[in-house]
């Protein structure tokens, strides 16, 4: 037994949490009673089905009228349209986010390209002076290479300590995301690889053709 605040009830049964106030908000406390016990003069009504639910709407609606001619019968809806419509808010932040994300990434890609590049300029004469003393095109590539991923685990790290951060503010405003999604921060990192490989290419290679007498008159 337990006292509703309406008087003492008894327990037949419990039921797993749901979210009453919606898909962010975590379940509240609350309790069931019959219809005989407190008849409401709207009344939801849920019904599980299985395999297509075209037909469904039909025979909800002949099944009332069978039951009750006269009981008005509305805003029939599907599970999934209820929750398609509570999401789409969620899916324009979400692809919002991913416009932000791309345009991001593109300005990294940028970013890491003129540095790299200006990095290999200002290097010239140290370069041509290494390829002088029988340095290797390919080691001097991977030099150069080197250089621009340290830039990016650098960023990288300090990357994943902000979106960690980002997520634990997103998952309270949006339903589903979670700070500990592993596989998301393994994308991303991939993907800056990948985008440090493309940017510091170029600049790469040039640093590997640099004619040493050219660069040894540099000034």
């Amino acid at each position: 037994m337990i006292d509703t605040g309406i008087g003492e009830t008894r327990i037949v049964g419990i039921v797993r949490d749901i979210r009453q106030e919606g898909l962010l908000e975590a379940p509240a406390p609350q309790f069931f009673r019959p219809y005989a016990e407190d008849p409401w003069t709207q009344v939801s009504v849920m019904v599980r089905t299985h395999g297509d639910t075209s037909g469904i709407v039909a025979a909800a609606r002949k099944v009332v009228h069978d039951i009750d001619p006269t009981a008005p019968l509305y805003n029939v809806q599907t599970m999934g349209s209820i929750i398609d419509g509570v999401m789409a808010s969620n899916r324009e932040f979400r692809n919002l986010l991913g416009a932000f994300a791309i345009v991001a990434l593109l300005l990294a890609i940028a970013g890491l390209y003129g540095i790299t590049a200006f990095v290999v300029a200002q290097r010239t004469r140290e370069i041509g002076l290494r390829v002088a003393l029988g340095a290797e095109p390919a080691r001097v590539a991977a030099m150069v290479l080197r250089q621009a991923a340290t830039l990016a685990v650098t960023g990288a790290a300090v990357g994943i300590v902000g979106a960690i951060a980002g997520a634990r503010w997103l998952s309270s405003i949006m339903y589903g995301v979670t700070a500990s999604e592993t596989s998301v921060y393994a994308a991303a990192a991939i993907a800056l690889g990948v985008a440090t490989i493309a940017a510091a290419w170029g600049p790469a290679r040039r640093a590997a053709r640099i004619d040493p007498v050219r660069a040894l008159r540099t000034e």
